[in-house]
């Protein structure tokens, strides 16, 4: 199982990927513009299909 933490601010998403051990897999500092956020998380979705999670 993964998780995903996202800590918000005014003009960036700070976004990890952990395991269940806690370490990260994934780091990422994303704009808040939507389209940048979608891109991320279809690229997170690709991650995780290679990974099978």
């Amino acid at each position: 199982m993964l998780f995903l933490c996202i800590d918000q601010d005014a003009r960036q998403l700070t976004i990890s990927l952990r395991d269940q051990q806690g370490d990260v897999l994934l780091a990422r500092q994303v704009s808040t513009r939507p389209e940048k956020i979608l891109q991320f998380f279809d690229l997170l979705t690709q991650c995780c299909a290679e990974l099978n999670e």
